[in-house]
């Protein structure tokens, strides 16, 4: 089949791996853990390596008032219409770090900023490029996956709440497999059920 064909590709089969075995988002836990978000300037430096990771032409401004890198003058940087990520398996991490960055004002600023960024990749407007990729990445599955990111869409209280309801939206829009409407029907009736029963 085309999926199998193309894991026979080393770059693609590595990305699967790290992907299944949830390397993105422990690489994100581990890299919380060292404390370096709790400043500022650190987790927006910290935030622009996670979006180079999925293309190094991705890049966000610093906050207003943060000091800038030397040698960065630029606001910010978007790839085209017409462009394709190098990793987009790579956007778990910045999920990641956002939602491990929205725990003071200034870091759920920077979260809300990184989230916009990836909603901005999957937008109809990229249908034949990064929405694509993106989809195609089994990100659905990890989006309603509760060892990844389904806690985000369970509290409507949270801040990055709403983006992560419209992350799914767009992305479950556009293309499921088999495997993600299962997945995406425990993480939505799931709760509904157990809340009935109670």
């Amino acid at each position: 089949s085309s999926a199998s064909s193309t894991l026979q590709i080393p770059s693609a089969a590595n990305r699967f791996y790290l992907r299944t075995r949830g390397f993105y988002v422990e690489f994100s836990s581990a890299i919380s853990n060292t404390g370096i978000l709790l400043d500022s300037s650190h987790g927006w430096a910290v935030t622009n390596f996670a979006l180079a990771l999925m293309e190094p032409s991705l890049k966000l401004s610093p906050l207003t008032g943060e000091r800038q890198v030397s040698g960065d003058t630029s606001n910010s940087h978007h790839i085209s219409k017409n462009t394709f990520v190098r990793n987009p398996d790579a956007c778990r991490i910045v999920l990641g770090l956002a939602v491990r960055l929205a725990t003071t004002s200034s870091g759920v600023t920077l979260a809300k900023r990184a989230l916009d960024e990836i909603l901005r990749l999957c937008g109809t407007e990229m249908t034949g490029s990064t929405l694509s990729q993106i989809a195609s990445c089994g990100l659905c599955r990890s989006l309603t996956n509760q060892s990844e990111f389904a806690s985000m869409l369970e509290n409507r209280s949270h801040p990055l709440y709403s983006r992560f309801v419209l992350l799914l939206r767009r992305i479950a829009a556009f293309s499921m497999t088999y495997m993600d409407f299962v997945a995406l029907l425990r993480c939505v009736v799931g709760p509904i059920l157990c809340a009935d029963e109670d």
